[in-house]
């Protein structure tokens, strides 16, 4: 057969291949598409993004309550998109998912386009191996949805780094198109500055290395540093003027230390899930059979960058959603293990055999990412209720370290599963619901201002002043209180009953909700804080809150409004 390794004109030229090509393509967004369809939601937390687009919109400035300048989100561009959207009259919980869904498709296209341009010309089948690995692969999709920053992030990261490939190639004649990429991945998650500032090595090394025509070299690497570095300085200036602060208030609150231990566990149990021991032999031949030094150099740089970024996401701890911190590493990723299966597959003897050992080794590998994680939980969730699973007796052993390692780091709040976030969000929708009839039939008034420990759909959906009791959105709380839950990822800041008081908020909920069945409140241990807590009798629930500092003014207002007011103490309940 052909040496795999030749570059032969672009045989999707021919007019067969290119409908094979088209088909092919279709497949994968078909399976994209249907993929998406099952984990299709929006988490609790995009609907902060959506209070400041609406705020932002609204002419109040993006600010989470009017009047305070706190950046308690995290991408501005992404913020900037939603408002944009809802300046034209479209609500941000529709422009979120379609946004991502497109992101997402966006990424596919564009490891499909690099590839067949780069790596298969004479074999154009082949760009769709990486598309493919994507749209089966759990998290890629699953936070192409979740109304957040996530998918945006990796498609300007992908596009960003594959186009820097292109222009290290193609010579400083190239427009440097890397440089807004990736400054607009900076602008979209801080954590882009990493993959901006190795860029911008990567570019240096590129001048450095040239021989011939060094001035047009220095001249493209000072256009692309000017390119890269104007929007991020701009942006800076403006949030160091806006906010007060050189990063977002989010930091401040998540990030108090280091937990490089459940780091580690987080990217471990990554690594079972998606069965990388499989997959990383491919990425090693691709480096092994890289036909060209510039080849070699650029798997060499994205290893690199890819380790690099990942320490970081150790450090802090990895986050609080399941695995979305690696969802910007995955296309690259996939891309160059297609390329080395593709160096494995040549190795066979005819062509047909090449690409039945090619097409085998894609759905493999795409078979066991779609499959893992599912079975990996499954095996977890079996052992929780005291099973001894065996549907998987051979991968028993190591589902059971598995299930070792993440339940610490669930505990602590980290990975936490796709499926928790969609209930999570249905219930605040469910206590949303009853904040508005509260509000309509006026258990609690407009002016009144609340706290709580999730600040997504609650605040968005009432319109209600809100402290954030864990600081994303709270300038006091993420600078100047101490962690009190040490260990919980982005959790362990929390306000304290004083500073609520300061603040004068009225409703303190008991974690995390305002409105609780018969049943709940029965089975909710005696509280003391402050005196114990309050309950309203409130159609066939009770609102049930703490009021921090003196709650005489609190007390005082249920004179006014038709609802008796509870007092409960050690479980003894004293009408107000």
């Amino acid at each position: 057969m052909a040496d795999p390794n030749a570059q032969p004109a672009d045989a999707a030229a021919d007019p067969e291949q290119r409908a094979l090509l088209l088909g092919g393509a279709g497949l994968v967004l078909a399976l994209y598409v249907m993929h998406v369809a099952k984990y299709m939601f929006l988490c609790d937390d995009a609907f902060i993004y959506f209070r400041y687009a609406d705020n932002w919109a609204a002419g109040l400035g993006p600010v989470f309550n009017p009047g305070e300048h706190v950046e308690g989100y995290t991408g501005f561009v992404w913020l900037a998109l939603l408002t944009l959207g809802r300046v034209l009259g479209i609500a941000p919980e529709q422009s979120a998912p379609v946004m991502g869904v497109l992101a997402g498709a966006g990424t596919l296209l564009t490891v499909m386009l690099f590839a067949r341009r780069r790596f298969f010309a004479d074999a154009p089948l082949w760009s769709l191996a990486a598309p493919a690995l994507l749209a089966s692969n759990r998290t890629f999709v699953g936070w192409s949805t979740g109304g957040l920053e996530t998918a945006l992030f990796t498609f300007l990261v992908t596009a960003g780094l594959l186009r820097l490939w292109s222009e290290i190639e193609d010579g400083p004649k190239s427009k440097p198109l890397s440089a807004f990429l990736l400054s607009a991945a900076a602008l979209t998650r801080p954590d882009g500055l990493l993959f901006l500032g190795l860029a911008g090595l990567a570019r240096m090394g590129a001048w450095i290395a040239t021989r011939e025509r060094r001035r047009e070299a220095l001249g493209a690497f000072l256009l692309w540093g000017v390119a890269a570095a104007g929007p991020v300085l701009a942006h800076l200036a403006w949030r160091w003027s806006y906010y007060g602060y050189p990063l977002p208030n989010t930091y401040y609150a998540k990030v108090s230390q280091a937990h490089w231990d459940e780091g580690f566990a987080y990217l471990t149990v990554f690594a079972i899930e998606y069965a990388v021991v499989l997959a990383a032999p491919f990425a090693i031949l691709a480096w092994i059979k890289a036909p060209t030094t510039s080849e070699r150099r650029a798997i060499t740089f994205a290893a690199l960058t890819g380790g690099l970024y990942l320490t970081y996401v150790a450090s802090v701890g990895g986050d609080h959603f399941e695995f979305r911190f690696v969802h910007p590493l995955l296309a690259v990723g996939a891309l160059i293990v297609a390329r080395g299966a593709y160096h494995a597959a040549g190795m066979a003897a005819s062509s047909t055999a090449c690409f039945a050992l090619g097409a085998g080794f894609v759905a493999a590998l795409a078979l066991v990412q779609y499959a893992m994680p599912l079975a990996a939980d499954g095996y977890r969730q079996a052992a929780h209720q005291g099973a001894t699973p065996d549907a998987f007796p051979g991968l028993a052993p190591i589902f059971a370290a598995y299930t070792r390692l993440y339940d610490p780091i669930d505990d602590q709040f980290v990975a936490k599963r796709i499926e928790l976030h969609m209930d999570f969000r249905r219930e605040m929708e469910q206590q949303a619901e009853w904040v508005e009839r509260a509000l309509k039939e006026g258990l609690m008034r407009p002016e009144e201002r609340i706290a709580l420990y999730s600040i997504g759909v609650v605040p968005y959906r009432s319109g209600l002043w809100t402290l954030d009791i864990h600081g994303l959105a709270d300038e006091y709380v993420a600078h100047n209180e101490p962690p009190t839950h040490l260990g919980r990822i982005a959790h362990e800041k929390t306000a304290s009953l004083e500073y609520m008081a300061r603040r004068e908020v009225r409703y303190v909920p008991m974690n995390p909700w305002l409105f609780i069945t018969t049943d709940q409140l029965n089975h909710h241990p005696g509280r003391t804080r402050q005196g114990g807590f309050y309950a309203v009798p409130f159609h066939d629930r009770y609102f049930v809150f703490i009021a921090p500092g003196d709650p005489s003014g609190m007390i005082a207002s249920f004179k006014d409004k038709p609802f008796p007011l509870f007092h409960i103490e050690n479980g003894e309940a004293v009408r107000l």
